[in-house]
């Protein structure tokens, strides 16, 4: 009996070393997984990060571009206005009678 008692705490001490060495290897798995994952959470806040400057720059160009063509728009019809004073009253008398009439009907 002694000799199987030495043989099932030799076992124990086998298993305890095991469940150490495992506790051991998950934790080190653990950790490279977390290291993992926080590089890849790194790599894509970077990606989306460079995507929303490119898509803010693209914006901007557009509405500097928008800005832009108002300007001109706006310059043409003020041009427009000092080249044919009496023509663009006018017009403006016109459409005033139009709409003048639109809303009076209904």
């Amino acid at each position: 009996m002694p000799d199987t008692k030495v043989a099932y705490q030799k076992e124990l001490d086998a298993l305890r070393a095991d469940l150490t060495q495992l506790r051991e290897d998950v934790g080190g798995l653990l950790s490279a997984l977390r290291d993992q994952g926080r590089e890849r959470l790194g790599e894509a806040r970077d990606r989306t990060r460079e995507e929303l400057d490119s898509r803010i720059e693209q914006l901007r160009e557009t509405y500097q571009k928008a800005r832009n063509k108002t300007g001109r728009a706006a310059k043409s019809a003020y041009q427009g206005l000092e080249n044919h004073p009496l023509s663009s009253i006018a017009i403006a008398f016109g459409a005033g009678l139009i709409f003048g009439k639109l809303l009076k009907s209904k």
